[in-house]
């Protein structure tokens, strides 16, 4: 890859993670029910009630 090439690419932000324990990880899947995890975490964090 050419420096030039690669000084013109967008530059996103690190994806973000978290790992937790089986305990803390349990009423996530409970309440998620059937939708996937990660996209439960994103409704939590980006719903239009949040204040």
């Amino acid at each position: 890859m050419d420096k030039d090439n690669k000084s013109s690419r967008k530059k996103y932000p690190a994806p973000f993670s978290i790992r937790l324990i089986k305990d803390e990880r349990k009423p996530f899947e409970q309440a998620a029910a059937d939708r996937l995890l990660a996209a439960y975490i994103r409704w939590l964090i980006f719903r239009k009630d949040m204040s």
